[in-house]
């Protein structure tokens, strides 16, 4: 097993002026599902940087920018994230431990969650599975989408239920209808409002 991706799934980026940390693609959100952003903005920008959400002369947030481009969750994430008030640059983090160091014992944690999640999405429903994995990847479509596909048939998308699973949220109920779970299915297929929107 190779070391760099088992690093990229244990790392993520503390704030200090954005420069580095791209809003969409890395992980920079502490205590938050995948550490990234969940709800992607309306108006998608992929070359989009940390810092063009921070006001850097008074070191704060653009609290209504944020508050106006992003999800109330992701947006609520990102508020509470504390700024360095001298000029600090970002730095990159290790999630598995409570200082944020690597060590060898949290690596060895790491590399098993990973290798086991790798290996729950390659035999996934069993044969079955890797049919359904085989045509996904194939598919002519972003590489996004198709990411999107694999979570949603792994349930692991940032459904209400999945974050009420994971203490994030207490209130796991569809905040389009109201009237059930948010689970993957209803998100998906059978939320009679979200078919409306």
């Amino acid at each position: 097993m190779t070391t760099i991706p088992i690093l990229k799934f244990g790392c993520y980026w503390r704030i200090g002026d954005g420069s580095d940390v791209k809003v969409l693609t890395d992980k920079w959100i502490p205590n938050h599902p995948t550490n990234g952003v969940i709800h992607p903005p309306k108006e998608e920008m992929q070359d989009w940087y940390v810092s063009e959400l921070i006001n850097q002369d008074l070191k704060e947030w653009k609290n209504d920018l944020i508050v106006a481009k992003f999800h109330k969750e992701d947006a609520d994430a990102i508020l509470r994230i504390p700024l360095s008030h001298r000029q600090a640059s970002d730095a990159i983090t290790w999630l598995h431990t409570k200082k944020g160091d690597y060590s060898v014992r949290s690596g060895y944690h790491a590399a098993r969650k990973f290798k086991k999640s790798e290996e729950m999405a390659e035999t996934s429903m069993g044969p079955f599975g890797v049919q359904v994995w085989s045509k996904l990847w194939k598919l002519r479509v972003p590489n996004k989408v198709k990411v999107f596909g694999w979570r949603a048939c792994l349930n692991t998308l940032p459904t209400r239920a999945n974050l009420v699973k994971r203490k994030i949220i207490h209130d796991d109920v569809c905040m389009l209808c109201s009237r059930e779970s948010e689970t993957g299915v209803h998100a998906l297929w059978t939320c009679a409002v979200a078919k409306d929107v």
